[in-house]
């Protein structure tokens, strides 16, 4: 009795994992044409926003910042002191880096 409680147990936590797992993305939040905050729950709606921002982020997956030495002296998040010299215009760019 104790072992088919502990499959029946399993069996529940496999079910429920797999539903997070695939459930995606059930709402967003977004600004409308007036600039006022609103949450989308049709998933129509979710993919128009969704796909034109993709597009726009995967943009930078080959540049010189998420790339190799500029990832690690930079960051994924663009902050702190590397991020602010080449802001200032103050950062010397060594011959390891890719110009292109």
């Amino acid at each position: 009795q104790h072992r088919e409680r502990q499959r029946s147990t399993a069996r529940r936590i496999k079910l429920v994992r797999q539903k997070v797992h695939k459930a995606g993305i059930s709402m967003l939040d977004s600004i409308d044409e007036c600039g006022n905050p609103k949450t989308l729950f049709n998933k129509k709606e979710i993919i128009v926003i969704m796909i034109p921002n993709q597009k726009k982020f995967k943009k930078s997956q080959n540049t010189p910042f998420l790339q190799q030495p500029l990832l690690d002296k930079v960051g994924k998040s663009g902050s702190g002191p590397t991020a602010d010299k080449i802001l200032k215009g103050t950062m010397a760019v060594n011959d390891q880096i890719d110009e292109t």
